[in-house]
């Protein structure tokens, strides 16, 4: 009868050792793991045959029964268990592809204790508010003067006279200044032939807007224009945009 086991048990042997060898000659995945688990099985159930024989040569014709057989699942089991632990505690399943970190080619050995720059300074607390663009001063220039227009009535040339009389002077208005609606009107509200009669007596728009019209007929903003640029000087006078542009 011992025989008769052995006979059946050595396939079994046989078997374990084929598939230890395979899993040996092989790199361990997931194959490999599962001959591995099959090698315990089949070894903890040679161990039961072998017990089983053994108890029948010694005269304890005993059967194996269903609460041995569970015995045998047990221990089995217990065998899996420890084999799957091995492979998850010594395995890694995936290898590494690279290096998470570069490493340090000159490392610091300590921090530094002040920073590299100086930081910036805080911003302001509240914007800066101004009514206009700043601009640098700009130097007093106007025009060359007509002196034909102070020169007294009584003086005048006939064809100046003449011309002065086109323009709507007189006696009167011609002596005292600003009477005349005219010098109400800058150059480019002028007719043409009023601008004609101007040029007569001297003027062209930059002349006849200084000292004729005074720049009265100009917008505030228009005193800072190229040619122009008086709006220093009347507010040095104390106008500004409302009593200049005549809003109060």
């Amino acid at each position: 009868e011992k025989n008769a086991m052995r006979n059946q048990t050595a396939p079994l042997i046989r078997s374990i050792g084929s598939m230890d060898s395979q899993r040996l000659q092989a790199p361990m995945n997931r194959t490999n793991r599962q001959l591995s688990f099959t090698a315990a099985k089949l070894f903890a159930t040679s161990l039961a045959l072998f017990a089983s024989a053994e108890a029948s040569s010694a005269g304890s014709s005993v059967p194996i029964t269903k609460n041995d057989k569970q015995i045998i699942d047990m221990k089995e089991d217990s065998v899996e268990q420890a084999t799957v632990s091995t492979f998850n505690s010594t395995i890694s399943l995936n290898a590494t592809i690279s290096p998470s970190l570069a490493s340090t080619a000159n490392p610091s050995a300590s921090p530094s204790s002040t920073p590299s720059a100086e930081p910036s300074s805080p911003p302001s607390s509240s914007p800066t508010l101004s009514s206009a663009p700043s601009s640098a001063p700009v130097a007093y220039s106007r025009p060359p003067r007509v002196d034909i227009r102070y020169v007294p009535w009584i003086d005048l040339p006939a064809d100046i006279a003449t011309t002065a009389t086109l323009l709507n002077y007189t006696y009167e208005t011609w002596a005292d200044y600003g009477e005349n609606p005219i010098e109400n009107l800058n150059w480019d509200r002028l007719s043409r032939t009023e601008k004609q009669l101007a040029g007569i007596l001297g003027y062209e728009r930059q002349s006849w807007n200084c000292w004729q019209n005074h720049y009265q007929s100009l917008r505030w903003i228009d005193l800072d224009n190229e040619g122009i640029q008086s709006k220093q000087w009347w507010e040095a006078l104390g106008w500004d945009i409302s009593s200049w542009n005549r809003y109060d």
